[in-house]
């Protein structure tokens, strides 16, 4: 009692409601489900890595059809933008304020009479070259011809559900059915005249098959719209649970396989993925709405990157770098005349980026950041200084020299594979070392021991001196040869006593010793006290010399954080300051807090004035930097040395912007 009515337009507000009965019509709509295609767009974002992206869009409509883009949003991610087209036909403004934001991945969801004048008021606004990357929502955008943009090397891409074979085949049965060349190719084909087509293959084949099953009785019509056929509802019920692939009239579907859904929406499609190549499309990847979370390339990786290579070789690259000994230094001129171009520099940086543009076989120009910073983003401006904003403003296409890969600057910018891994580590001065003193060797013991010392020597000669007068054993014959003597003499005198007991602590021997027992004993107790003494300033002077001999009183960055007496600092605004402001450690945190409010500042604009201060300061300042950095300054200074183990483990990049074009590198820089 029914008849089945299919459509062939897009029709958001889909619903369990659309397979029912409305006026004795079934509804079959073969225009791909909003949903499904907006899905196929989320993936295709997910495939293709983009973390952030501008939305344009025309009509409210559009945010429907984008609804699964919406969904897949990671909010660790960099916001996405929404900027609705103003009336047109001048939507310069509106671009304008997208080129303002440095978006490099838009996605255009217009009309399709419209794409062109988009572009190229894109183009005018400089927001169509080479960094870029489109992707149209359009099925039709395969009928533009993109020529009138001029050469361009922006990535454009597009959706395509048409069937190119079914589209040649059923242009080569219209001129056999008319006998007659058809001045139609298959790019001016669009969408609505596909699925109309499709719409009656879908009929005509479906009641076809329906006729071969049951005896069908075709009752003649008119234009009565109240006389419906009484053949509807089996026709339409026969429709719901077939899938065509390939019709009887004229061919397969234009815009392949199809199904319906219970709802009557078109639940089975595929779609192309087209990239737009010297102005013409060609086939990157599929999707199919039966597996709809993948994209199946193409393009095998070895091809794409053989497209790349051709593509980079030949090209000059502007280089940013920033000067920082050892990756990037000037050279000093020769005979008073200065060197030009690339020549001006030399370092670390200058010959890698040399390496890898002989292996690419391109060329490339150096120049130097005006602030000379790494790129820190300033929340207050919403903008990104230093080498990184170099590369988002699009004056370089590469930034290369000790800058380290953060997450805040992965999310601005990419970065190749790291060329150096590293970590965070302490540097430090030894401390000042004297002059020696000439009573340095005093110093092991305190001056009243000395004077102890002193006046025992001095009481101690004078006893010997009585003893030795008093004993009869001192007094000696002066003529052995005479045994009757006159006089005896004895040598005891004030000048060998002192000699002797001198001697002794000095560890000294003496020409004459003592022979009687009474001077004999106190000589004795001299020797004792003498060896006592002697040890104790032996040991003395070994702990004393020890002390001298030792390093930095700090071990590690736990004894930095817990004393107050030596202060530390690093270079304000580079990844070593952002470590420790965005750590959740707790000594690392303290640390931070302890920096930020010093005073004097203990921030330095550059390693090489941290260095300075560090040399300057000889022990009552460390710097925190780059361990590889902090191996090469104490190579060339002796005082430096390096203070416990690595904070953390990070690499150096090579920058560039947010681009495939440019994702090469990454591959050769492995």
């Amino acid at each position: 009692m029914w008849n089945p009515n299919l459509a062939t337009f897009s029709k958001l507000a889909q619903s369990d409601k659309t397979f029912n009965i409305v006026n004795g019509i079934f509804n079959f709509n073969l225009f791909p489900n909003p949903y499904q295609l907006s899905k196929a767009l989320a993936t295709l974002v997910r495939e293709n890595d983009w973390k952030t992206y501008t939305i344009i869009y025309e009509t409210d409509d559009g945010l429907i059809r984008l609804q699964e883009l919406l969904k897949v949003y990671n909010p660790k991610d960099p916001p996405v933008m929404y900027r609705k087209l103003g009336p047109g036909p001048d939507y310069r403004s509106v671009l304008k304020q997208i080129r303002a934001k440095n978006v490099l991945q838009i996605i255009l969801d217009c009309k399709t009479d419209n794409i062109v004048n988009i572009l190229l008021q894109a183009k005018e606004v400089k927001l169509l070259e080479e960094y870029h990357a489109y992707l149209l929502t359009s099925l039709d955008a395969r009928t533009i011809d993109f020529s009138v943009l001029g050469d361009i090397k922006t990535n454009i891409s597009i959706i395509n559900i048409m069937n190119q074979n079914g589209l040649e085949k059923a242009i080569r049965n219209w001129e056999l059915e008319t006998y007659q060349p058809v001045q139609l190719s298959s790019k001016d084909i669009k969408i609505n005249t596909a699925l109309m087509y499709d719409a009656l293959n879908l009929f005509i084949n479906s009641y076809s098959q329906l006729d071969r099953s049951e005896e069908l009785y075709v009752k003649p019509l008119n234009c009565d719209p109240h006389a419906i056929s009484s053949h509807g509802y089996p026709l339409a019920a026969f429709i719901a649970k077939k899938n065509m692939t390939f019709g009887r009239l004229l061919g397969p579907p234009l815009s392949g396989p199809i199904a319906f859904n219970k709802f009557g929406q078109r639940s089975s499609f595929q779609l192309e993925i087209m990239e737009l190549k010297n102005h013409k499309f060609r086939v990157t990847g599929t999707w199919d709405s039966n597996n709809p979370n993948m994209i199946n390339s193409t393009i095998t990786s070895e091809d794409r990157e053989k497209e790349k290579v051709q593509e980079i070789s030949g090209r000059m690259f502007k280089v940013v770098s920033r000067i920082g000994p050892p990756y990037l230094m000037r050279k000093p001129p020769i005979e008073g005349r200065p060197y030009v171009g690339n020549n001006r520099f030399e370092g670390f940086a200058m010959d890698l980026i040399d390496e890898i543009c002989k292996i690419l076989n391109c060329t490339y120009q150096f120049e130097i950041v005006p602030d000379n910073n790494y790129g820190s983003y300033d929340p207050k401006k919403k903008s990104w200084n230093g080498l990184i904003g170099y590369l988002l403003d699009r004056k370089a296409d590469l930034a290369i020299c000790d800058l380290t890969t953060t997450y805040e600057r992965r999310k601005a910018v990419d970065f190749t594979n790291p060329f150096m891994t590293l970590g965070i580590s302490i540097l430090y001065a030894k401390p000042n070392k004297p002059p020696p003193e000439i009573l340095a060797f005093t110093n092991p013991l305190s001056l009243d021991i000395w004077l102890y010392m002193a006046t025992g020597f001095i009481i101690m000669s004078l006893i010997i001196y009585m003893a030795a007068r008093l004993n009869p054993d001192e007094w000696e014959n002066p003529h052995p040869c005479d045994p009757n003597p006159v006089e005896l003499e004895n040598v005891w005198n004030l000048k060998n006593c002192f000699w002797l007991t001198l001697g002794s602590i000095l560890g000294q021997g003496c020409d004459i010793l003592p022979k009687g027992i009474s001077t004999r004993m106190v000589t004795g107790m001299w020797w004792f006290f003498s060896m006592i003494m002697s040890a104790c300033y032996t040991a003395n002077l070994a702990a004393f010399l020890t002390m001298e001999r030792m390093g930095p009183t700090i071990k590690s960055a736990e004894d930095l954080a817990s004393q107050t007496k030596i202060k530390y600092g690093c270079v304000r605004g580079g990844a070593t300051s952002s470590f420790f402001k965005d750590s959740n450690v707790t000594t690392y945190h303290k640390m931070w807090v302890s920096m930020e409010s010093a005073d004097p500042s203990v921030f330095e604009k550059s390693n090489d004035d941290g260095v300075k201060r560090v040399l300057s300061s000889r022990g009552a300042y460390a710097f925190l930097m780059e361990s590889s950095t902090i191996e090469y300054e104490m190579a060339r200074h002796c005082e430096l040395v390096q203070v416990g183990h690595w904070l953390d483990t990070k690499g150096y990049g090579i920058a560039m912007p947010t681009s495939e074009y440019y994702l090469l590198l990454t591959q050769k820089n492995r």
